[in-house]
């Protein structure tokens, strides 16, 4: 009989509360090596829109500059991530230099620019 893991079996396998105790804490380890993993590719891909937005080329709104960041985001996020998908012409190619970036990935980025830098 298998049972989850507040019973005595898993797969078949009896856990004592040590063994239970180890594998929960191997679980937030591998968990917490996956979050700096993730934290480190959106580092990466923050120094891909720096290109722009460090710089404020083509008219990109600056890291940390609220009032620059302010009517985009007022659109909300949705209209946010289209433009950056679709791109704006003249001013943000399709993608934002960032084709592989995901639409969570844009919206944490976005997030991170966007704020006062202290």
């Amino acid at each position: 009989m298998t049972e989850h893991f507040g019973g005595k079996h898993m797969l078949g396998l009896r856990f004592t509360q040590q063994g239970r105790r180890a594998a929960a804490i191997a679980a937030f380890g591998l968990l917490g090596a996956i979050g700096e993993a993730q934290a480190a590719d959106l580092d990466q891909k923050m120094q891909v829109c720096g290109a722009c937005h460090a710089t404020g080329a083509g008219g990109a709104p600056k890291y940390g500059r609220e009032a620059e960041w302010a009517p985009r985001l007022e659109k909300g996020m949705p209209a946010l991530l289209e433009s950056v998908r679709n791109g704006v012409p003249g001013t943000l190619m399709p993608g934002g230099l960032c084709g592989d970036c995901s639409d969570a990935e844009i919206e944490a980025l976005v997030q991170r620019m966007s704020q006062t830098q202290n």
